[in-house]
């Protein structure tokens, strides 16, 4: 019986730290989209730095048509699997877009 009070008061303490956490939680949402920004950014910039206009394009195309595979597969066969690699096909998608926004100067 000792136990299961144990439990319960250690259940107790995390549902109340759990509670804290999103109240304290929100004032960074800001910084960490930032930070999504600016690996955005970085990310764009290196395929500016190997590719010409034209690639880019080629490039977007390409990973549109990964990007669409991905949702294909991740709606018919859900798994984390399949969510991770959409989520990765769509972050390479926008780097790209990104990049060609910036190789066009309209950044």
């Amino acid at each position: 019986m000792r136990a299961a009070q144990a439990v319960g008061t250690a259940g107790a303490g995390t549902s109340g730290s759990a509670s804290a956490a999103p109240a304290a939680g929100l004032p960074s949402a800001a910084p960490d989209n930032t930070r999504e920004q600016a690996a955005l950014d970085a990310g764009a910039r290196r395929l500016v730095a190997v590719h010409d206009a034209r690639s880019l394009e080629s490039l977007v195309q390409d990973l549109r048509q990964l990007r669409d595979e991905a949702d294909r597969v991740a709606n018919e066969q859900p798994s984390p699997d399949a969510l991770r690699e959409y989520r990765r096909a769509t972050r390479e998608l926008t780097e790209a877009e990104r990049a060609i926004v910036l190789i066009r100067g309209e950044a």
